[in-house]
């Protein structure tokens, strides 16, 4: 259960985010990051992170597991 949780918080930072526009030097803040300071990486280790956790968090071999729709 705590794995899940850890889960469920990581996806909540994603998904959780503030934007401000700042209109006078035509930029954004993305979660208090300058939008043009962003590493071109930042989203891909998110990613990285959170699949890492649901292999961490799900058992493959249960069929209770794991369904398709």
């Amino acid at each position: 259960m705590l794995k899940l949780l850890k889960l469920n918080s990581e996806i909540e930072k994603v998904l959780e985010f503030k934007i401000e526009i700042n209109h006078t030097i035509n930029n954004c803040l993305y979660n208090d990051l300058w939008v043009t300071q962003i590493p071109e990486k930042y989203f891909d280790n998110q990613v990285e992170n959170i699949i890492q956790l649901i292999d961490e968090s799900i058992d493959y071999n249960d069929d209770k597991n794991i369904f398709s729709l």
